[in-house]
């Protein structure tokens, strides 16, 4: 995905709301509740009125448009040299920025990289709620994802793989981003059969 980024392939990312909205909210949500006046100052965020007055508001962790976002990278160590330790950005092999190596371990995940260490700072340009499924090809194209072909449209009842069918569903990135949704969300109890209202970020690079 950091590699998508660079490259300008990834330009969205969706992320669990959690906790998720009550059960019966059957609509995408609005920015504001339609019931507020423009003259009165709404509370930021998303929110949703169905017509039996069922009501959730969220407002999103991760900022409105126009806030920035930092990634976070793994970071392996290449080495000591006459130059001093060196360490670079596993995704693409680039020296990182750090003076030295101050972990004591070969690789330093994703999820531990410091704030001082990110290379990559995204601009929020939209923010909006649906479901997972609702995701559309342009959107999971957008995702950043390769295109794969649905398995469970070319195995049997069993699970084993049908070679005597002699089709195979075209490909789409739909379904790649199915796959990596799932190796994510799945063990969480998000996976993408539960269909789980998600927060989807529009961004672009802005370093």
């Amino acid at each position: 995905m950091v590699r998508a980024i660079l490259g300008g392939r990834k330009t969205q990312t969706r992320r669990v709301i959690t906790p998720q909205p009550p059960d019966g909210l059957h609509e995408t949500f609005a920015w504001f509740a339609p019931e507020i006046p423009a003259t009165e100052k709404a509370p930021e965020g998303f929110w949703y009125r169905d017509g039996t007055g069922l009501r959730f508001h969220a407002r999103s962790p991760f900022g409105a448009p126009g806030s920035h976002l930092w990634v976070r990278e793994a970071i392996r160590f290449v080495g000591a040299t006459p130059m001093g330790d060196l360490s670079e950005y596993e995704a693409d092999g680039t020296l990182t920025k750090a003076d030295g190596w101050p972990w004591q371990r070969a690789r330093l995940a994703s999820i531990h990289c410091p704030r001082g260490l990110s290379r990559i700072t995204l601009e929020i340009t939209a923010v909006r709620v649906e479901r997972v499924q609702a995701i559309t090809e342009a959107d999971a194209r957008a995702e950043g994802v390769e295109r794969e072909a649905w398995l469970e449209d070319i195995t049997d009842e069993d699970g084993s793989l049908n070679a005597e069918c002699g089709y195979f569903p075209p490909r789409s990135h739909v379904a790649g981003y199915a796959r990596l949704w799932d190796a994510l969300n799945t063990q969480r109890g998000y996976g993408w059969d539960v269909n789980p209202w998600v927060w989807v970020l529009e961004f672009r690079p802005i370093s």
